[in-house]
């Protein structure tokens, strides 16, 4: 399915900004499926090629409440980010990180051209 195809994708590309990923579950906690699907991706071959250097942990808890699953994210800007995933399905986890991604991106242009939005002299406010 071109979907399945279009997320894995994205999942490649975003891995680049991760520095570690952490996924936390119970066993047989039917909200966990979301945490334990994003598990499934990123430890994947082509996951781990895409970033060889993203360490991946998770902890499977035998005893717990259902409910409390969550994905800790540790990108490269050292920004981390602790993701409950109950409500949420896998693509909307993507979503996050690719946000994120976006963000870094973003960020590193400015950086290149010297722009810093929030020098007086930058904000738009200001001009008019």
């Amino acid at each position: 399915n071109i979907y399945i195809y279009i997320s894995l994708r994205v999942l490649l590309i975003m891995l680049s900004n991760l520095k570690r990923v952490f996924v936390q579950f119970k066993t047989g906690d039917p909200t966990a499926t979301s945490a334990r699907e994003f598990l499934q991706r990123v430890s994947g071959a082509n996951a781990k090629k895409s970033n060889p250097s993203c360490e991946i942990n998770m902890n499977v808890l035998e005893n717990g409440l259902a409910g409390a699953a969550f994905v800790e994210l540790e990108f490269v800007d050292k920004d981390t980010r602790r993701i409950l995933t109950a409500d949420l399905k896998v693509e909307e986890i993507l979503m996050q990180i690719q946000d994120k991604g976006g963000e870094m991106i973003l960020q590193g242009l400015m950086k290149e051209v010297n722009y810093d939005p929030w020098k007086k002299e930058n904000r738009l406010k200001d001009k008019f």
